[in-house]
């Protein structure tokens, strides 16, 4: 039997042998994939708001606010354009939770001012929230998320209705939310007031010609004279540790990425008003600045942060003031705390390095929690959303420590050049 066997186990075992070598290849090529994957996901949600023309609100329902019951949710004002015509103004809340046991949960809600929306509209809202769900849809529910289905509707006491759902941050979702509005919305039951309130946002000049008044007061202002030089300078002078890139539409930054105009590059004719053209605040979205950017100026823009493209979800000043946690400040454990609030989903350990307490080998042993790191000056640069695993690690080099970042959920180590606030994006997106 064993002889009958001997040719079909040396097959495999040839066949085995010819695969081990393209694993490497394979998980190389995977992730090279999902980080373009993402790219475009996040370079599809900056469009999505554009193409929506959803802002910043300045004047977001506090009511609203507490009763979604979060902090610190973005929100953005906008208006619905219904199939069967007419307007109807709301409200794009989003905000993400974290659980006891680190998951991350996204979610999307969506508010009308009292008295926009129809009380049949409500109705057809709440029965998709009540809806029953077969069999066979409960057992997709357990390895898939629900992000069809309101999760919660509620009307205030003042008349604001909202909706709300779990989702996740990719373009093709988020459209949908919309598509489903426009049709609700635009059905025979549902009727619009004739005169919807307006909502404010931190919006550029409807009118080329006449600014309006938030132009003036923002933080950052571009006019028509204005060379890209000038730009640059201005947007610097405003976010000091953010930069600015504009670049030539074409074939030249599609397959490459990088087509920027030269600093003397202008926009606009020099006998036209040299009017404000748009401007920027503090509370402005990353991603609404870019749409901003391309429709006004007609160019690809980027904004980067040491080197690499912000998130679009996060205010200017979020990222201009990012979070920086150095070795030198905090006892062992506070500093091992920070890190995780911070960098949800990943946590970090420091090894005393020194040959005495056994190097860097297996029996290194873990610094205490009362361990006071403020004697550890010129050690290590500061950890920031934006460094690399691989920079951060090479700044240790040669020091009394080692350092090992850890992926909680997928249970792998974080090494090369992967910049820390991706980390827990890759790690979220994979679960999904």
């Amino acid at each position: 039997m064993n002889n009958l066997a001997a040719p079909f186990m040396n097959k495999f075992d040839d066949a085995l042998k010819s695969i081990i070598p393209i694993v490497p290849i394979l998980v190389v090529g995977g992730l090279v994939w999902f980080v373009l994957w993402a790219r475009r996901q996040r370079r599809g949600v900056r469009e999505f708001y554009g193409k929506h023309s959803l802002l910043l609100a300045q004047d977001a329902p506090q009511n609203v606010r507490e009763a979604i019951g979060v902090k610190d949710p973005m929100c953005l004002a906008g208006v619905l354009k219904p199939v069967a015509g007419g307007e109807v103004p709301f409200y794009w809340w989003e905000w993400a939770v974290i659980s006891m046991n680190r998951r991350l949960s996204c979610f999307l809600a969506i508010s009308f001012p009292p008295n926009t929306v129809s009380e049949a509209f409500e109705q057809i809202a709440i029965r998709e929230k009540d809806a029953k769900r077969n069999i066979l849809k409960k057992l997709k529910d357990i390895y898939a998320l629900n992000i069809h289905q309101p999760t919660r509707t509620e009307k205030l006491p003042d008349g604001s209705f909202i909706i709300v759902w779990r989702t996740v941050q990719r373009p093709g979702v988020l459209e949908d939310k919309i598509a489903w509005l426009r049709k609700t919305l635009s059905a025979p039951i549902q009727t619009s007031p004739a005169n919807p309130p307006e909502l404010k946002t931190v919006s550029l000049a409807s009118s080329t010609n006449t600014p309006a008044e938030p132009l003036s007061s923002g933080k950052a202002a571009f006019s028509r004279h204005d060379n890209y030089a000038t730009m640059k300078q201005t947007f610097r002078a405003a976010w000091p540790n953010l930069r600015l890139e504009l670049h030539e539409r074409g074939a030249a930054f599609y397959k490459d990425g990088f087509a920027e105009f030269n600093d003397d590059k202008t926009f606009f004719a020099a006998d036209v008003p040299n009017d404000v053209v748009m401007a920027l605040t503090d509370q402005t979205l990353a991603g609404a600045a870019l749409e901003l950017f391309a429709a006004r100026f007609k160019c690809e823009p980027v904004i980067l942060c040491e080197g690499y493209e912000v998130e679009v979800e996060r205010t200017l000043d979020h990222l201009n003031t990012q979070f920086k946690l150095p070795l030198n400040v905090f006892e062992y454990g506070d500093f091992k705390r920070r890190f995780s609030e911070h960098w949800t989903n990943l946590s970090i350990e420091l090894y005393d390095a020194s040959p005495e307490h056994g190097g860097l080998g297996r029996g290194a042993k873990e610094l205490a929690a009362d361990f006071d790191m403020s004697g550890l000056t010129d050690v290590g640069y500061p950890l920031h959303d934006y460094i690399s695993i691989a920079t951060w690690g090479e700044s240790l080099k040669g020091g009394p420590l080692s350092a090992a970042i850890k992926n909680e959920r997928l249970g792998i180590y974080c090494q090369g050049n992967w910049i820390i606030q991706r980390l827990p994006t890759f790690q979220w997106a994979k679960e999904v």
